[in-house]
């Protein structure tokens, strides 16, 4: 695995031209890479943290994304752009373009496990123009648990210009080698076969990742590229996983920096617009404070998935979908 400093260098000088220069010079801090898990609806009891975000919040923000100048890239293009010189296409724009300062400044939007209430966040994707890469875990859609979305309605994410990768088997934290045939390995090609997509991506669950599971993933799994999460979080909220490499970095996901490394920003649900500019624009996770509502001055709360074939996962009680008024042929009540 290599960071392709060279390649880089060597594309800036070979084009001498600004449009393909790197990343940094439309995002200082690099590419955001944004990382979101349940979108509930406003009435639901659940309180906003880490991993739940209410659809009111998760839709002033893709506003946000827009009013300030972002174009979507999907993690297969960010990728590209990482590693192909810093040239990709946004095939999902109104118009193809190259990625160049003055066309836009690019924002991967990212979700994990495949909630069912994931689907909330299609409408203010769709408004915004942007499409997202949800990484699914592999035997989630086949556990008949309304907590997660099925393989008709990944398909439904597919056929809307969405792109799917794995989040392993059975999203196993401390990871280990041995276990990584099934949860890397097998996760690429059982989720292709059910989505008809190529897999080129994994989000390690829990961002755990050790450089043996690094090596798998790209020369035995042949992924393309791995992501984890932003180190700021990891440091802020005092993890340590018995010294392992884990949240190690300090880049950017910039032109020339390690694919298999890519860094993402935990969405905090109880954060206000403000903080969540601050939070894009500077490149890191932080704590959020809130706007002062309800909602945000009720404690958050992280929640982690939970095996849907366990009889504990099969009672816990979930959102429902919000019903779509517009039309929208992927919106589904759970009941």
């Amino acid at each position: 695995m290599n960071k392709k400093l060279i390649y880089g260098a060597l594309a800036v000088f070979a084009f001498g031209v600004a449009a393909y220069a790197n990343i940094s010079h439309a995002t200082p801090n690099g590419t955001p890479v944004l990382m979101y898990h349940e979108i509930v609806t406003d009435s639901v009891a659940t309180p906003p943290g880490d991993t739940v975000i209410t659809v009111t919040k998760f839709n002033q923000q893709m506003s946000w994304l827009k009013r300030n100048g972002y174009c979507s890239m999907q993690v297969s293009q960010l990728i590209n752009y990482m590693t192909n010189t810093g040239r990709v296409t946004i095939a999902n724009q109104a118009e193809s373009f190259m990625v160049r300062p003055t066309k836009c400044k690019p924002v991967v939007l990212t979700f994990d496990d495949g909630w069912n209430n994931q689907q909330n966040a299609l409408p203010g994707l769709r408004n915004n123009g942007f499409t997202a890469t949800f990484f699914i875990i592999g035997t989630y859609p086949d556990s008949n648990n309304s907590s997660y979305m099925n393989w008709n309605k990944i398909n439904t994410l597919v056929r809307s210009g969405h792109e799917i990768g794995s989040h392993t088997m059975t999203h196993p934290y401390n990871m280990l080698l041995s276990d990584a045939t099934y949860e890397v390995a097998t996760s690429k090609t059982y989720i292709a076969s059910k989505t008809g997509q190529q897999i080129v991506s994994l989000a390690w669950p829990g961002g755990y990742y050790t450089a043996d599971l690094l090596n798998f993933a790209e020369t035995v799994a042949k992924y393309k590229g791995t992501l984890s999460v932003d180190d700021n979080w990891c440091y802020s909220s005092n993890i340590s996983l018995e010294g392992t490499p884990y949240c190690d970095w300090h880049t950017g996901n910039y032109v020339g920096d390690d694919e298999f490394k890519i860094k993402r920003i935990f969405v905090d649900g109880r954060c206000s617009i403000a903080e969540f500019g601050t939070i894009v624009n500077q490149g890191h996770t932080m704590a959020c404070i809130g706007d002062g509502t309800k909602n945000m001055e009720a404690p958050g709360i992280m929640r982690v998935p939970v095996d849907p074939y366990s009889s504990y996962g099969a009672s816990i009680p979930r959102d429902a979908v919000e019903p779509s008024n517009t039309g929208d042929e992927y919106l589904w009540r759970t009941r």
